[in-house]
Protein backbone atom coordinates (compact mmCIF):
# COMPACT_ATOMS: atom_id res chain seq x y z
CA UNK A 1 0.00 0.00 0.00
CA UNK A 2 0.88 3.58 -0.81
CA UNK A 3 0.14 6.53 1.43
CA UNK A 4 0.36 9.79 -0.10
CA UNK A 5 0.58 12.59 2.02
CA UNK A 6 1.02 16.52 1.82
CA UNK A 7 1.92 19.44 4.60
CA UNK A 8 0.96 22.49 3.82
CA UNK A 9 1.57 26.07 5.66
CA UNK A 10 -1.96 27.76 4.52
CA UNK A 11 -1.48 31.39 5.81
CA UNK A 12 -5.25 31.22 7.00
CA UNK A 13 -5.94 31.06 3.85
CA UNK A 14 -4.36 33.97 2.27
CA UNK A 15 -2.88 33.31 -1.35
CA UNK A 16 0.06 35.64 -2.92
CA UNK A 17 -3.23 38.02 -4.78
CA UNK A 18 -3.53 38.94 -0.66
CA UNK A 19 -7.13 36.71 -0.95
CA UNK A 20 -8.74 34.85 1.41
CA UNK A 21 -9.80 31.65 -0.05
CA UNK A 22 -9.67 28.57 1.67
CA UNK A 23 -11.94 26.40 -0.95
CA UNK A 24 -9.28 27.77 -3.62
CA UNK A 25 -6.13 26.22 -1.41
CA UNK A 26 -8.16 23.00 -0.72
CA UNK A 27 -9.36 22.40 -4.53
CA UNK A 28 -6.05 22.46 -5.67
CA UNK A 29 -4.49 20.25 -2.70
CA UNK A 30 -7.11 18.06 -3.95
CA UNK A 31 -5.64 17.56 -7.68
CA UNK A 32 -2.74 15.53 -5.96
CA UNK A 33 -5.04 13.03 -4.37
CA UNK A 34 -3.54 13.07 -0.71
CA UNK A 35 -4.64 10.55 1.92
CA UNK A 36 -3.58 12.92 4.97
CA UNK A 37 -3.09 16.78 4.74
CA UNK A 38 -1.48 17.95 7.96
CA UNK A 39 -1.44 22.06 7.90
CA UNK A 40 -0.13 25.09 9.43
CA UNK A 41 -1.88 29.19 9.89
CA UNK A 42 -5.50 27.40 10.15
CA UNK A 43 -7.55 29.94 11.63
CA UNK A 44 -11.39 28.80 13.40
CA UNK A 45 -14.13 31.16 13.58
CA UNK A 46 -11.89 34.34 13.47
CA UNK A 47 -12.97 37.96 11.69
CA UNK A 48 -10.52 37.29 8.61
CA UNK A 49 -11.56 33.71 8.52
CA UNK A 50 -14.97 35.55 7.99
CA UNK A 51 -16.32 33.73 11.57
CA UNK A 52 -16.15 30.25 9.76
CA UNK A 53 -14.48 26.93 10.75
CA UNK A 54 -11.43 26.78 7.95
CA UNK A 55 -10.63 23.26 8.75
CA UNK A 56 -14.39 22.05 7.95
CA UNK A 57 -14.02 23.88 4.84
CA UNK A 58 -10.74 22.06 3.49
CA UNK A 59 -12.31 18.53 5.22
CA UNK A 60 -15.04 19.64 2.55
CA UNK A 61 -13.74 20.41 -1.02
CA UNK A 62 -10.40 17.98 -0.40
CA UNK A 63 -13.10 15.03 0.33
CA UNK A 64 -11.10 13.86 3.49
CA UNK A 65 -13.43 12.68 6.19
CA UNK A 66 -11.70 12.95 9.16
CA UNK A 67 -10.39 15.75 10.86
CA UNK A 68 -8.63 17.54 13.89
CA UNK A 69 -7.53 20.86 15.19
CA UNK A 70 -5.20 21.73 17.88
CA UNK A 71 -5.28 25.21 19.29
CA UNK A 72 -2.46 26.93 20.22
CA UNK A 73 -3.64 31.27 20.19
CA UNK A 74 -6.35 32.92 20.80
CA UNK A 75 -7.01 35.08 17.86
CA UNK A 76 -9.47 37.78 16.77
CA UNK A 77 -12.50 36.03 18.81
CA UNK A 78 -12.03 33.01 17.30
CA UNK A 79 -8.85 30.24 17.67
CA UNK A 80 -5.23 29.97 15.68
CA UNK A 81 -2.79 26.46 15.10
CA UNK A 82 -2.74 23.46 13.20
CA UNK A 83 -4.73 20.88 11.36
CA UNK A 84 -4.39 17.15 10.19
CA UNK A 85 -7.28 15.37 7.52
CA UNK A 86 -7.29 12.23 6.83
CA UNK A 87 -9.12 9.52 4.73
CA UNK A 88 -8.67 7.34 7.69
CA UNK A 89 -10.33 7.46 10.73
CA UNK A 90 -9.03 9.21 13.86
CA UNK A 91 -8.42 7.34 16.61
CA UNK A 92 -6.60 9.97 18.75
CA UNK A 93 -5.84 13.28 18.63
CA UNK A 94 -3.99 15.20 21.46
CA UNK A 95 -2.58 19.05 20.93
CA UNK A 96 0.90 19.76 23.09
CA UNK A 97 2.05 23.35 23.09
CA UNK A 98 5.45 23.89 23.02
CA UNK A 99 7.92 25.55 24.71
CA UNK A 100 8.56 28.94 24.48
CA UNK A 101 11.39 31.34 25.87
CA UNK A 102 9.11 35.12 26.44
CA UNK A 103 5.42 35.60 27.15
CA UNK A 104 5.56 38.19 23.94
CA UNK A 105 6.66 35.52 21.82
CA UNK A 106 3.64 33.59 19.65
CA UNK A 107 2.79 30.42 21.10
CA UNK A 108 3.40 26.85 18.76
CA UNK A 109 1.88 23.77 19.02
CA UNK A 110 2.65 19.43 17.43
CA UNK A 111 -1.18 18.08 17.00
CA UNK A 112 -1.12 14.33 17.24
CA UNK A 113 -3.34 12.23 15.42
CA UNK A 114 -3.42 8.10 15.25
CA UNK A 115 -4.38 6.25 12.39
CA UNK A 116 -4.91 2.84 11.54
CA UNK A 117 -2.73 2.11 8.00
CA UNK A 118 -3.34 -1.47 7.06
CA UNK A 119 -2.01 -3.09 9.97
CA UNK A 120 0.13 -0.30 11.10
CA UNK A 121 -0.37 2.06 13.78
CA UNK A 122 0.74 5.64 12.37
CA UNK A 123 1.37 8.57 14.65
CA UNK A 124 1.04 11.84 12.70
CA UNK A 125 2.62 15.20 13.53
CA UNK A 126 1.85 18.58 12.78
CA UNK A 127 4.48 20.82 13.35
CA UNK A 128 4.70 24.58 13.36
CA UNK A 129 8.12 25.64 14.59
CA UNK A 130 9.15 28.96 16.52
CA UNK A 131 10.43 31.66 14.13
CA UNK A 132 13.19 31.91 17.07
CA UNK A 133 16.27 29.41 16.76
CA UNK A 134 16.27 28.84 20.61
CA UNK A 135 12.74 27.78 20.88
CA UNK A 136 12.87 25.74 17.76
CA UNK A 137 16.05 23.39 19.42
CA UNK A 138 14.08 23.84 22.70
CA UNK A 139 10.61 22.10 20.46
CA UNK A 140 12.61 19.72 18.87
CA UNK A 141 13.93 18.10 21.84
CA UNK A 142 10.22 18.04 23.42
CA UNK A 143 9.20 16.21 19.78
CA UNK A 144 11.87 13.78 20.93
CA UNK A 145 10.60 13.20 24.38
CA UNK A 146 6.49 12.92 23.85
CA UNK A 147 7.83 10.81 20.83
CA UNK A 148 10.27 8.69 22.74
CA UNK A 149 6.80 7.07 24.43
CA UNK A 150 4.94 6.08 21.57
CA UNK A 151 4.78 1.90 21.56
CA UNK A 152 8.37 0.68 19.62
CA UNK A 153 5.03 -1.34 16.85
CA UNK A 154 4.12 2.12 16.01
CA UNK A 155 5.11 4.25 13.02
CA UNK A 156 5.52 8.17 13.28
CA UNK A 157 5.24 10.73 10.42
CA UNK A 158 6.61 14.12 12.00
CA UNK A 159 5.89 16.96 8.91
CA UNK A 160 5.04 20.47 9.12
CA UNK A 161 6.60 24.31 8.98
CA UNK A 162 10.15 23.70 10.63
CA UNK A 163 11.02 27.91 10.01
CA UNK A 164 14.80 26.08 10.05
CA UNK A 165 17.19 28.65 9.88
CA UNK A 166 14.58 32.24 10.32
CA UNK A 167 14.98 34.18 12.97
CA UNK A 168 12.84 37.25 13.60
CA UNK A 169 14.59 40.51 14.11
CA UNK A 170 11.13 42.83 13.89
CA UNK A 171 7.44 43.30 13.50
CA UNK A 172 6.89 41.13 10.31
CA UNK A 173 10.82 41.18 9.53
CA UNK A 174 13.13 38.14 9.42
CA UNK A 175 15.64 36.84 8.32
CA UNK A 176 17.80 33.82 7.05
CA UNK A 177 20.56 32.75 8.47
CA UNK A 178 22.42 30.06 6.33
CA UNK A 179 24.59 27.49 7.69
CA UNK A 180 26.17 24.25 7.48
CA UNK A 181 23.34 22.45 9.21
CA UNK A 182 20.96 23.61 12.07
CA UNK A 183 20.74 21.96 15.71
CA UNK A 184 16.98 22.17 15.47
CA UNK A 185 17.16 19.81 12.45
CA UNK A 186 20.04 17.41 13.82
CA UNK A 187 18.13 16.93 16.85
CA UNK A 188 14.44 16.02 14.55
CA UNK A 189 16.60 13.66 12.24
CA UNK A 190 19.07 12.19 14.61
CA UNK A 191 20.81 9.19 14.00
CA UNK A 192 19.60 8.35 9.82
CA UNK A 193 15.99 7.63 10.01
CA UNK A 194 16.15 6.01 6.70
CA UNK A 195 17.71 3.61 7.66
CA UNK A 196 17.39 2.93 11.04
CA UNK A 197 13.55 2.18 11.34
CA UNK A 198 14.59 -1.01 9.19
CA UNK A 199 16.93 -2.41 11.22
CA UNK A 200 14.50 -1.45 14.46
CA UNK A 201 11.93 -3.22 13.18
CA UNK A 202 13.98 -6.39 12.54
CA UNK A 203 15.67 -5.79 16.23
CA UNK A 204 12.49 -5.38 17.53
CA UNK A 205 10.67 -8.77 15.29
CA UNK A 206 13.54 -11.20 15.33
CA UNK A 207 16.98 -10.30 16.83
CA UNK A 208 17.81 -13.83 15.87
CA UNK A 209 17.71 -13.12 11.98
CA UNK A 210 19.23 -9.56 12.32
CA UNK A 211 21.61 -9.69 9.31
CA UNK A 212 25.20 -11.28 9.51
CA UNK A 213 26.88 -9.02 7.31
CA UNK A 214 26.07 -5.57 6.11
CA UNK A 215 27.65 -3.31 3.77
CA UNK A 216 27.36 0.01 3.83
CA UNK A 217 28.75 2.09 0.79
CA UNK A 218 28.55 6.02 0.21
CA UNK A 219 30.82 8.92 -0.22
CA UNK A 220 31.26 9.83 3.78
CA UNK A 221 32.91 7.09 5.82
CA UNK A 222 32.26 8.97 9.21
CA UNK A 223 28.57 8.92 8.77
CA UNK A 224 28.45 4.75 7.98
CA UNK A 225 31.04 4.63 11.10
CA UNK A 226 28.64 6.67 13.34
CA UNK A 227 25.66 3.98 12.32
CA UNK A 228 27.76 1.27 12.75
CA UNK A 229 27.97 2.04 16.53
CA UNK A 230 24.11 3.00 16.68
CA UNK A 231 23.12 -0.54 15.51
CA UNK A 232 26.07 -1.74 17.50
CA UNK A 233 24.34 0.66 20.43
CA UNK A 234 20.84 -0.79 19.88
CA UNK A 235 21.73 -4.30 19.59
CA UNK A 236 23.12 -4.63 23.20
CA UNK A 237 21.25 -2.18 24.92
CA UNK A 238 19.94 -3.50 27.85
CA UNK A 239 17.27 -0.87 28.77
CA UNK A 240 15.47 1.15 26.48
CA UNK A 241 17.32 0.83 23.06
CA UNK A 242 14.84 3.31 21.48
CA UNK A 243 16.40 5.93 24.14
CA UNK A 244 19.89 7.73 22.51
CA UNK A 245 20.75 8.87 25.26
CA UNK A 246 20.53 6.00 27.35
CA UNK A 247 23.52 5.31 29.81
CA UNK A 248 23.22 1.59 30.34
CA UNK A 249 26.65 -0.32 30.84
CA UNK A 250 26.47 -1.68 27.72
CA UNK A 251 25.43 1.96 25.62
CA UNK A 252 28.36 3.99 27.86
CA UNK A 253 31.04 1.08 26.80
CA UNK A 254 30.31 1.47 23.33
CA UNK A 255 30.20 5.31 22.91
CA UNK A 256 33.76 4.91 24.64
CA UNK A 257 34.67 2.00 22.07
CA UNK A 258 35.41 -0.26 25.43
CA UNK A 259 33.18 -2.81 25.04
CA UNK A 260 34.48 -6.36 24.45
CA UNK A 261 32.47 -7.78 21.86
CA UNK A 262 32.20 -4.44 19.54
CA UNK A 263 35.48 -4.48 17.54
CA UNK A 264 37.13 -1.77 14.83
CA UNK A 265 38.60 -4.36 12.02
CA UNK A 266 41.09 -2.16 10.09
CA UNK A 267 44.77 -2.40 9.48
CA UNK A 268 45.49 -0.64 13.26
CA UNK A 269 42.68 -1.64 15.12
CA UNK A 270 42.20 -5.54 16.02
CA UNK A 271 45.90 -6.44 15.42
CA UNK A 272 48.68 -8.14 16.68
CA UNK A 273 51.39 -7.95 13.86
CA UNK A 274 53.19 -5.38 13.05
CA UNK A 275 51.77 -4.72 9.88
CA UNK A 276 49.95 -1.18 9.45
CA UNK A 277 48.86 -0.51 5.94
CA UNK A 278 46.81 -4.02 5.55
CA UNK A 279 43.70 -6.16 7.06
CA UNK A 280 45.91 -9.08 7.19
CA UNK A 281 45.36 -12.73 6.99
CA UNK A 282 45.93 -12.98 11.00
CA UNK A 283 43.83 -10.18 11.63
CA UNK A 284 40.67 -12.49 10.09
CA UNK A 285 41.76 -15.75 11.89
CA UNK A 286 41.59 -13.58 14.98
CA UNK A 287 38.03 -12.52 13.65
CA UNK A 288 36.98 -16.49 13.13
CA UNK A 289 38.89 -17.43 16.47
CA UNK A 290 37.02 -15.10 18.49
CA UNK A 291 34.23 -16.53 17.52
CA UNK A 292 34.79 -19.71 19.21
CA UNK A 293 34.11 -18.61 22.15
CA UNK A 294 31.10 -18.21 24.58
CA UNK A 295 29.36 -14.62 24.45
CA UNK A 296 26.59 -13.39 26.55
CA UNK A 297 26.30 -9.66 23.75
CA UNK A 298 25.54 -9.33 20.57
CA UNK A 299 29.16 -9.50 18.65
CA UNK A 300 29.90 -6.54 16.11
CA UNK A 301 32.89 -6.52 13.92
CA UNK A 302 33.08 -3.16 12.05
CA UNK A 303 36.02 -3.38 8.66
CA UNK A 304 37.17 -0.21 7.87
CA UNK A 305 40.45 1.46 6.63
CA UNK A 306 41.91 3.97 9.23
CA UNK A 307 44.71 6.03 9.67
CA UNK A 308 46.15 8.11 12.57
CA UNK A 309 47.09 11.70 11.59
CA UNK A 310 46.11 15.55 12.16
CA UNK A 311 42.47 15.88 10.94
CA UNK A 312 41.89 18.53 8.06
CA UNK A 313 39.57 21.16 8.75
CA UNK A 314 36.70 19.47 6.51
CA UNK A 315 37.15 15.93 8.78
CA UNK A 316 36.53 18.14 11.71
CA UNK A 317 33.48 19.92 10.60
CA UNK A 318 32.60 15.82 9.71
CA UNK A 319 33.45 14.84 13.12
CA UNK A 320 31.56 18.34 14.82
CA UNK A 321 28.57 16.87 12.81
CA UNK A 322 28.00 13.84 14.50
CA UNK A 323 29.30 15.13 18.09
CA UNK A 324 25.55 15.10 19.35
CA UNK A 325 25.51 10.87 19.21
CA UNK A 326 28.68 10.72 21.70
CA UNK A 327 30.49 8.49 19.75
CA UNK A 328 34.04 8.07 20.56
CA UNK A 329 37.39 7.00 18.20
CA UNK A 330 39.47 4.29 19.19
CA UNK A 331 42.42 7.37 19.34
CA UNK A 332 41.79 11.50 18.93
CA UNK A 333 43.03 11.01 15.68
CA UNK A 334 41.98 8.19 14.14
CA UNK A 335 40.01 8.46 10.90
CA UNK A 336 37.99 6.22 9.75
CA UNK A 337 38.19 5.51 6.13
CA UNK A 338 36.68 3.51 3.50
CA UNK A 339 38.07 -0.41 2.35
CA UNK A 340 39.54 -1.03 -0.88
CA UNK A 341 40.92 -4.44 -2.76
CA UNK A 342 44.63 -3.02 -1.63
CA UNK A 343 44.17 -3.18 1.46
CA UNK A 344 41.74 -5.78 2.18
CA UNK A 345 42.95 -8.17 -0.13
CA UNK A 346 41.16 -11.29 -1.48
CA UNK A 347 43.09 -13.68 0.65
CA UNK A 348 42.39 -11.98 3.96
CA UNK A 349 38.66 -11.47 2.68
CA UNK A 350 38.15 -15.27 1.55
CA UNK A 351 39.56 -16.27 5.13
CA UNK A 352 36.20 -14.73 6.46
CA UNK A 353 33.85 -16.18 4.03
CA UNK A 354 32.87 -19.35 6.24
CA UNK A 355 32.82 -17.17 9.12
CA UNK A 356 30.17 -14.51 7.10
CA UNK A 357 28.07 -17.07 5.93
CA UNK A 358 27.51 -19.40 8.98
CA UNK A 359 28.81 -17.13 12.27
CA UNK A 360 26.94 -17.64 15.75
CA UNK A 361 23.88 -16.14 16.63
CA UNK A 362 24.07 -12.96 17.69
CA UNK A 363 27.03 -11.91 15.28
CA UNK A 364 26.93 -9.10 12.74
CA UNK A 365 29.88 -8.53 10.31
CA UNK A 366 29.68 -4.19 8.85
CA UNK A 367 32.24 -3.28 6.06
CA UNK A 368 32.44 -0.05 5.20
CA UNK A 369 32.88 1.04 1.23
CA UNK A 370 32.49 3.49 -0.97
CA UNK A 371 31.03 1.46 -3.88
CA UNK A 372 30.47 -2.65 -2.97
CA UNK A 373 32.94 -3.02 -6.03
CA UNK A 374 35.71 -2.31 -3.32
CA UNK A 375 35.14 -5.65 -1.79
CA UNK A 376 34.89 -9.27 -2.96
CA UNK A 377 31.68 -10.17 -4.72
CA UNK A 378 32.28 -13.29 -2.61
CA UNK A 379 31.48 -11.10 0.60
CA UNK A 380 28.75 -9.31 -1.03
CA UNK A 381 26.58 -11.76 -1.98
CA UNK A 382 26.32 -12.91 1.46
CA UNK A 383 25.61 -9.50 2.61
CA UNK A 384 22.66 -7.13 2.66
CA UNK A 385 23.87 -4.05 0.99
CA UNK A 386 22.74 -0.20 2.12
CA UNK A 387 23.53 2.76 0.72
CA UNK A 388 24.44 4.96 3.30
CA UNK A 389 24.64 9.07 2.53
CA UNK A 390 25.69 11.59 4.92
CA UNK A 391 22.44 14.37 6.22
CA UNK A 392 24.82 16.59 4.09
CA UNK A 393 24.66 14.74 0.66
CA UNK A 394 21.31 13.33 0.39
CA UNK A 395 20.31 13.49 -3.69
CA UNK A 396 20.15 10.66 -5.50
CA UNK A 397 22.21 12.17 -8.53
CA UNK A 398 24.98 9.57 -8.87
CA UNK A 399 28.20 11.96 -9.86
CA UNK A 400 30.10 9.12 -10.91
CA UNK A 401 28.09 7.57 -13.58
CA UNK A 402 26.74 11.07 -15.02
CA UNK A 403 29.26 13.88 -14.47
CA UNK A 404 32.54 11.57 -14.06
CA UNK A 405 33.54 12.26 -17.60
CA UNK A 406 32.95 16.25 -17.74
CA UNK A 407 35.07 16.46 -14.80
CA UNK A 408 38.15 14.01 -15.40
CA UNK A 409 40.66 16.62 -15.44
CA UNK A 410 39.19 18.29 -12.01
CA UNK A 411 40.65 19.75 -10.16
CA UNK A 412 43.41 20.82 -12.26
CA UNK A 413 41.45 22.80 -14.88
CA UNK A 414 42.27 25.60 -16.93
CA UNK A 415 40.14 28.54 -18.00
CA UNK A 416 39.10 26.85 -21.23
CA UNK A 417 38.58 23.19 -19.77
CA UNK A 418 36.42 25.60 -16.78
CA UNK A 419 33.98 27.51 -19.42
CA UNK A 420 33.62 23.73 -20.96
CA UNK A 421 32.61 22.34 -18.35
CA UNK A 422 30.13 24.86 -17.39
CA UNK A 423 28.28 24.07 -21.20
CA UNK A 424 28.93 20.30 -20.46
CA UNK A 425 26.80 20.41 -17.30
CA UNK A 426 24.55 22.83 -18.31
CA UNK A 427 23.09 19.96 -20.97
CA UNK A 428 23.17 17.15 -18.52
CA UNK A 429 21.56 18.96 -15.93
CA UNK A 430 18.57 19.85 -18.50
CA UNK A 431 18.27 16.85 -20.15
CA UNK A 432 18.52 14.45 -16.76
CA UNK A 433 15.96 16.78 -14.90
CA UNK A 434 18.53 17.53 -12.18
CA UNK A 435 18.57 20.51 -10.08
CA UNK A 436 21.44 22.49 -9.60
CA UNK A 437 21.14 21.96 -6.17
CA UNK A 438 21.25 18.65 -6.14
CA UNK A 439 24.67 18.76 -8.44
CA UNK A 440 26.34 21.36 -6.45
CA UNK A 441 25.32 18.92 -3.16
CA UNK A 442 26.92 15.92 -4.85
CA UNK A 443 30.22 17.96 -6.27
CA UNK A 444 30.52 18.81 -2.60
CA UNK A 445 30.42 15.15 -1.35
CA UNK A 446 32.76 14.26 -4.55
CA UNK A 447 35.72 16.90 -3.54
CA UNK A 448 34.89 15.44 0.15
CA UNK A 449 35.78 11.66 -0.89
CA UNK A 450 39.01 13.69 -2.77
CA UNK A 451 40.01 14.67 1.12
CA UNK A 452 39.55 11.46 2.28
CA UNK A 453 41.82 10.33 -0.12
CA UNK A 454 44.64 12.58 -0.23
CA UNK A 455 45.30 13.01 3.56
CA UNK A 456 48.70 13.37 3.61
CA UNK A 457 48.95 15.91 0.84
CA UNK A 458 48.61 19.80 2.69
CA UNK A 459 49.04 21.18 -0.98
CA UNK A 460 45.67 19.28 -2.36
CA UNK A 461 44.01 19.71 1.30
CA UNK A 462 44.19 22.96 1.12
CA UNK A 463 43.07 23.79 -2.46
CA UNK A 464 40.44 21.15 -2.06
CA UNK A 465 38.77 23.26 1.40
CA UNK A 466 39.00 26.01 -0.75
CA UNK A 467 36.55 24.24 -3.27
CA UNK A 468 34.28 23.42 -0.90
CA UNK A 469 33.72 26.89 0.40
CA UNK A 470 33.65 28.09 -3.30
CA UNK A 471 30.35 25.56 -3.85
CA UNK A 472 29.12 26.90 -0.91
CA UNK A 473 29.14 30.71 -2.07
CA UNK A 474 27.71 28.93 -5.23
CA UNK A 475 24.45 27.71 -3.00
CA UNK A 476 24.31 31.25 -1.46
CA UNK A 477 24.66 33.09 -5.03
CA UNK A 478 21.54 30.71 -6.49
CA UNK A 479 19.28 31.44 -2.80
CA UNK A 480 19.71 35.49 -3.70
CA UNK A 481 18.32 34.51 -7.40
CA UNK A 482 21.44 34.63 -9.18
CA UNK A 483 21.24 32.87 -12.75
CA UNK A 484 22.57 29.20 -12.60
CA UNK A 485 24.33 30.03 -15.69
CA UNK A 486 26.28 32.27 -14.03
CA UNK A 487 26.74 30.92 -10.75
CA UNK A 488 28.07 27.84 -12.34
CA UNK A 489 30.83 30.00 -14.49
CA UNK A 490 31.89 32.22 -11.65
CA UNK A 491 32.44 28.60 -9.90
CA UNK A 492 34.38 26.92 -12.28
CA UNK A 493 36.45 29.65 -13.14
CA UNK A 494 37.30 30.68 -9.15
CA UNK A 495 38.32 26.95 -9.76
CA UNK A 496 40.53 27.44 -12.46
CA UNK A 497 41.92 30.64 -11.34
CA UNK A 498 42.71 29.43 -7.81
CA UNK A 499 40.56 31.95 -6.31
Amino acid sequence: MLLKAITFNMCHGEGLDGKIDVRRQAMFIKKYKPDIVFLQEIDMYTKRAYNKSQIYTFSKYTELPYRSMGTNIKYKNGYYGDGILSKFPLEFSCNYLSPTTSPDHEQRGFLCNKISFGSVKLNLFSVHLSVFEEERILSSKTLLRITSHINRNERIIITGDFNVGINKIGNHEYIFQEKETYEEYEILKKKFPFVSNYFETMIKDNIDKFPQSIVFEGLDTISQYMFSMELARILNCIEDSTNPDCNCINCSWIREVKHPSVNIVSPINFKDDASKTVISINQAKKVTASLSETCDYHRVFIFCDAKIKQKSAAEKLSDEEYKDLGFEFPEADWVPMPLNMKMFKAEASNSLLKSIEEPPKRTTFIFLVQNREDLISTIVSRSNVFKLSSSKNNSNLNLGDNLKAVLQNYPNLDIKEALQCVVDIENILKTDEIDIFDFLNEFQGYILNMLKNNINNDAVLKMLESHIKLIQKAKRRLKASMSAKVVLESLFLDIACGV
